[in-house]
């Protein structure tokens, strides 16, 4: 499935940036995180609550950083397993100047199979794009300072 979004913040692309980059902000921001450790500074074991449907678990995997093109961009990589089901998502975050403003567009690909596939298909896009919206909702309270 198609992941697609823009998020805008009323503060700097340094901070914006900083803040993506930093594993106590993210950790915070990911919804669902039940813990999340530090593997090497660009690579994380993550393991997140799930509930889709009637469908709930947990899934466990890593989160990599790569391809940093510094204040600009970079590529992220999931991929998760849990009961009976697997994830993987590769994406491009791309962040831009908007005058005092950042814009962040999140551009990629999520692919689940097994059990929250079967179970969860019909909600399986709205659930994705809730949880980029919430992710980035709590980055913005961060970098925003609300």
């Amino acid at each position: 499935m198609k992941i697609s979004n823009t998020y805008r913040f009323d503060a700097a692309q340094e901070r914006v940036w900083d803040a993506l980059l930093d594993p106590e902000v993210v950790r915070d921001c990911i919804p669902g995180v039940q813990d999340m450790q530090i593997v090497t500074p660009d690579s994380y074991r993550v393991e997140v609550g799930v509930k889709v449907g009637v469908f709930s678990g947990s899934l466990t995997g890593t989160l990599e950083i790569f391809d940093k093109q510094p204040m600009s961009s970079y590529r992220m990589s999931v991929r998760g397993a849990g009961p009976m089901t697997n994830l993987t998502g590769d994406a491009l975050v791309s962040l831009s100047a908007d005058g005092d403003a950042t814009t962040v567009t999140v551009d990629g690909d999520v692919m689940v199979t097994g059990a929250l596939a079967r179970v969860g298909q019909r909600f399986m896009s709205s659930a994705a794009k809730s949880q980029f919206d919430d992710f980035f909702e709590r980055l913005s309270e961060r970098v925003e300072g609300h």
